[in-house]
């Protein structure tokens, strides 16, 4: 079985997983070829910038780490190769001849094969715009257009040389990696991608989309059944729920729990008349990003489940709406997405929570009659604090019977009229989720990672940084402590 690791990202930990991948199956006496092929690329998703490159950090510094590792190891790694001026330039035609809005850029095709969806979730992810402006952007995408053409033919003539059974490659929904994929899928070549584990040293290894949610779903019940030991298990997963709740970050959340900058006590006291609807929104950039990967969207926007949420809720006589925007760090290029909600606050009975309000999040869950989110693992958290839960779009819960699913606005407005008849769901079942998060993933042998940007090998940093900007990034990082 001869296996081929294409990488673009020169990123931690996610080279250094590819290199861990390859050093595996060597171990396993399998025939590996490696491949660097993110050079010269006019955009890139992950990129240094200009400061740092004129004071000695280099992509290819890292690149040729990793690669000395691999070589040291009997594992071949590929020469970069180029493409002809003449095909060069038939991209750069194809690229710049775009014109349109994201719609149409998530549609173009580069000799029939769809690369504009994966530099449109690139770019919505990039610039934190879940409704990128094609115009304001348009000389990046060209950029963006130019390097998905490149790796997607540099994979090609990589394919055809090497002739594997399976490729292997990160996340494959990026302008990066996705090129990757549907080369390999056009020689119908069988595909791994691999992605971050549950914390700093595992990482995991998809057979199928990333953000295919179907498959994650069996993912998760098969990580539970594989634990034996049920005072284990719903020991550590009860953990999962008691961090969130305390603000305490996962790792592979990247730090992103919100809950310590919220505080006690602001939220409004509930009227006892009234029936407590609490919408919590899911990050608008992050879904949009990811939609191409998901299926049977009832309502293809969260904006427009909201709306219809909204109008579903009039056949109760008396309610209360709290829309809980999503919180987010502070180095976003955008809050366009968390603005938008403002435009439902009435002054009445829907209250828009801003995503920097010190509202916390739980004790508003706490108080609710009902959650909704759209698609978002609020939903299993809620479940866990024994409360009724809806999703308006598919999930990775979806098919668990643990929340509601309408199927239709009329489906929607049966639920409304009856959910305080139902049962509360037993919070068990919101377990095998919790557990999942905490464990999933497979401990790297040969590196170590002590967080996303900070892996070694053998006590030697994997780093794109010279030694005095390394020094520098440590001093920083213990500084923010």
């Amino acid at each position: 079985m001869k296996y081929l690791l294409i990488e673009t990202v020169f990123d931690s930990p996610h080279l250094e997983t590819s290199a861990e991948i390859a050093l595996d199956l060597k171990n396993q006496r399998k025939s590996v070829n490696f491949s660097w092929i993110g050079y010269d690329l006019p955009w890139s998703d992950w990129s240094i910038s200009k400061n740092k490159i004129i004071l000695g950090a280099s992509q290819i510094k890292k690149v040729n780490l990793i690669e000395n590792i691999l070589k040291n190891n009997n594992i071949e790694c590929e020469t970069p190769i180029k493409i002809n001026k003449k095909k060069l330039l038939k991209i750069k035609f194809w690229a710049k001849k775009f014109n349109g809005n994201l719609e149409k850029l998530k549609k173009y095709k580069y000799k029939n094969i769809n690369l504009g969806i994966g530099v449109a979730s690139s770019l919505i992810s990039y610039y934190h715009q879940s409704n990128l402006d094609t115009k304001k952007y348009y000389e990046v995408i060209v950029r963006a257009l130019i390097s998905s053409a490149i790796i997607y033919e540099r994979s090609l003539l990589l394919i055809n040389k090497i002739k594997p059974k399976i490729v292997v490659t990160f996340n494959n929904r990026f302008a990066s990696s996705l090129p990757i994929v549907l080369a390999a899928k056009s020689k119908k070549i069988r595909i791994l991608r691999h992605e971050r584990g549950s914390n700093y040293n595992k990482y995991e290894i998809f057979k199928k989309d990333v953000h295919d949610l179907s498959y994650r779903s069996k993912n998760i019940k098969d990580y539970w059944l594989k634990e034996k030991n049920l005072k284990i298990k719903t020991k550590i997963a009860k953990k999962y729920f008691l961090n969130r709740r305390n603000g305490i970050p996962l790792g592979w959340d990247m730090k992103k729990n919100f809950t310590l900058k919220q505080k006690s006590g602001e939220i409004i006291p509930k009227d006892k008349n009234f029936t407590r609807i609490v919408f919590f929104t899911a990050s608008e950039d992050e879904h949009e990003s990811t939609k191409f990967q998901l299926k049977n969207l009832i309502w293809s926007t969260q904006e427009l489940a909201l709306k219809n949420l909204i109008k579903s809720l009039k056949i109760l006589k008396k309610f209360e709406l709290f829309i809980r925007v999503h919180p987010t760090h502070g180095k976003r290029k955008s809050y366009v997405d968390q603005e938008k909600w403002i435009k439902f606050n009435n002054n009445k009975n829907i209250n828009v929570i801003p995503a920097d309000s010190p509202v916390n999040s739980y004790e508003l869950l706490d108080t609710a009659d009902l959650i909704v989110t759209y698609g978002g693992n609020i939903g299993i958290e809620a479940v866990f604090w024994k409360k009724k839960v809806m999703t308006l779009r598919n999930s990775i819960y979806s098919g668990h019977g643990i929340a509601y699913e309408p199927k239709n606005f009329k489906n929607l407005k049966n639920i409304i009229k009856n959910f305080k008849k139902y049962k509360v769901i037993n919070p068990n079942r919101a377990l095998p989720f919790a557990y999942y998060f905490m464990t999933f993933g497979k401990e790297f042998k040969f590196f170590k990672c002590k967080d996303f940007d900070e892996c070694y090998y053998k006590n030697i940093p994997m780093s794109h940084l010279n030694s005095l900007l390394y020094v520098v990034k440590k001093i920083k990082k213990k500084l923010s402590r």
